[in-house]
């Protein structure tokens, strides 16, 4: 089975991630409501790895592992912030305010301003959402090269990123702009979070899971792991560098965050890549075991017909 595996190591850092949010559930009593669909996934994705692979068809097939690692990895991930959320204490709201009008970010002000002029409304609200879809074009592409080295980069770039936001929001949880200013229809996240944070009915089903990190900005963070993943790609980064540029100023009004969010992004973002820096100097038999991988990584075969 071992041969039909490209990301190795990742998959055990998702094993454990699920074991650790597992733990942790039972021990505050979080109960998550599966479903058919999602307890059918795991069976379904590794049919979608192996049989690709066992036909020869090794750039399709590491398309499929990303994704299917990508999703798992993602779930647990997502699980794993509500489980900080539980386990938070006092809301960190009043400072992050605060810092915003140190700063001389006004949001309330800023986001009338725009709400007046509905095309750029729309506008922002399309570049903001656009980050949903880049995750599954930048896959389609970096398989269809066989770059299983950026692959890995990218999947590590943004799970470290994450774990770290879900960190800093146990930390310093907070609702966001949008409950503190009672435009709370606009963030369909923050019924979850309340319920989180009151820690009196943690029921939930899989299908109804939202974000629920406000600080630091994990929007930010992966505005900023899609370019750099792509930094070795000639046109399409600068395709998705300038559209995520101008994501960087939607992300307060559409995203319910404060400015000070998205400072600590940033900063998540470089520590995270920072850590994977150090990961990448591996010792010397590790470098050997990951080097012959690489050799016979599907980037050396010709892409299928």
């Amino acid at each position: 089975m071992a041969r039909f595996i490209v990301f190795r190591p990742e998959w055990c850092a998702v094993a454990a991630l699920v074991l650790l949010d597992f733990v942790w559930a039972r021990a505050i009593g979080f109960h998550l409501m599966l479903g058919p669909v999602v307890l059918a996934m795991p069976a379904i994705l590794l049919l979608l790895v192996t049989v690709p692979r066992a036909l020869g068809r090794a750039r399709i097939a590491l398309f499929f592992e990303y994704a299917a690692l990508s999703l798992l990895g993602s779930f647990g991930l997502i699980i794993l912030s509500y489980l900080c959320m539980a386990s938070s204490g006092k809301l960190a709201d009043p400072w992050l305010l605060a810092a915003d009008r140190a700063l001389g970010f006004d949001w309330l002000g800023l986001y009338h301003g725009i709400a007046r002029h509905p095309l750029l409304m729309r506008g922002m609200e399309l570049t903001y959402d656009s980050l949903l879809l880049q995750g599954f074009y930048i896959t389609v592409f970096l398989g269809l090269r066989g770059d299983a080295a950026e692959m890995r980069g990218l999947w590590r770039l943004s799970t470290i990123g994450c774990i770290l936001c879900c960190l800093g929001a146990m930390a310093a949880p907070a609702l966001g702009p949008f409950h503190v200013f009672g435009l709370d229809g606009k963030g369909v996240f923050l019924p979850a979070m309340k319920q989180l944070l009151a820690r009196a009915d943690l029921h939930f089903a899989a299908a109804t899971l939202t974000g629920v990190i406000c600080f630091p900005s994990y929007h930010t963070v992966l505005a900023l792991t899609c370019p750099y993943a792509l930094r070795r790609t000639g046109i399409f980064f600068w395709i998705f560098a300038p559209l995520n540029f101008l994501m960087l100023f939607t992300i307060p009004f559409f995203g319910g965050h404060y400015l000070t969010d998205m400072i600590a992004g940033a900063g998540v973002f470089a520590l995270a890549l920072g850590i994977m820096k150090l990961m990448e100097r591996a010792p010397l038999p590790l470098r050997q075991a990951q080097g012959e991988a690489r050799s016979k990584a599907p980037h050396a075969e010709p892409v299928e017909a």
